[in-house]
């Protein structure tokens, strides 16, 4: 195995956060560049791949299923409306975390972070994270289905719980449920049920300050 980028940015927490002290102790000599992060909401908040990845592979369903994957999954992928889409979505994520006192990045601050290129607009990113040599996503291939790892995985683990811890907060997240919806049809799938419920946390009906409490 290549190692092929290192992320400039990376969040460690530990469940409780209190014990994030003792994890840092063994990680730190492995993981130089990792930040203590006071509890899961802000690594799971601040996790991309759902923000990245379904928007992209939602609104491409058709050239992802027609041109053979011929495509770069990133430069061309977003293109200023599936941006749009991006954006609102992460809006949406921004607004939970902040429902839940968590700080964490926008996307575009994300990628700048953890990358360390700064370009003015997110589409000049993407195409400079594909096209530099040093860019990460010049070795991201386009998946071949739905029926991947970018929806089969970072719906339920990523935007149901996103919706979810939305939905406890009293935060509207159309755009999220609405990629959860999409996904779900186009796979034939429920995600809902498959993904990362408040029930399934064992936080069904609890406050904000509940489960602030419980993941502290």
């Amino acid at each position: 195995m290549k190692m092929t980028i290192k992320k400039r940015f990376l969040q460690i927490a530990a469940l409780p956060g209190r014990r994030i002290g003792a994890v840092m102790a063994r990680l730190a000599p492995a993981f130089p560049e990792a930040v203590a992060a006071p509890n899961v909401l802000h690594t799971g908040l601040d996790n991309m791949n759902a923000t990245l990845h379904v928007v992209n592979m939602v609104g491409n369903i058709g050239r992802l299923e027609s041109t053979g994957n011929a495509y770069r999954f990133y430069a061309e992928g977003y293109t200023p409306s599936i941006i749009a889409l991006l954006q609102a979505l992460d809006g949406e994520r921004l607004a939970v975390a902040k429902a839940y006192g968590v700080e964490v990045p926008g996307i575009h601050e994300w990628l700048t972070r953890t990358y360390g290129f700064s370009e003015p607009s997110l589409r000049e990113t993407f195409h400079r994270l594909t096209h530099d040599p040093r860019g990460p996503y010049q070795w991201t291939p386009t998946p071949k289905s739905m029926e991947h790892k970018y929806v089969i995985e970072d719906v339920p683990c990523g935007l149901v719980a996103m919706a979810a811890l939305g939905g406890a907060a009293g935060v509207p997240t159309p755009v999220i449920s609405g990629m959860v919806a999409i996904a779900s049809a186009l796979t034939g799938r429920d995600f809902v049920a498959e993904g990362r419920t408040l029930p399934r946390l064992g936080l069904a009906g609890r406050s904000v300050e509940q489960i602030l409490a419980s993941v502290g």
